[in-house]
């Protein structure tokens, strides 16, 4: 059985997670497959590497337009 603290932390990640939009899709499924859930801290932390990494990808295709 778990403790309230850890339902309360779920909680905590699920809506996190439901607020973010289409865009972190992949990110979202690859967390909710983790077993166990990681910290909520870890969930962030993969999130805003997520990000960063589309950043990053988006970044390279406007560059190579450029240069086109």
């Amino acid at each position: 059985m778990r403790s309230a603290h850890a339902n309360h932390t779920l909680l905590y990640i699920i809506r996190f997670l439901t607020g973010l939009n289409e865009h972190f899709s992949v990110a979202k499924s690859q967390i909710l497959l983790m077993n166990p859930l990681p910290p909520m801290t870890k969930v962030f932390s993969l999130a805003l590497q997520h990000e960063r990494q589309s950043h990053f990808d988006d970044s390279r295709v406007l560059l190579n337009a450029a240069k086109s």
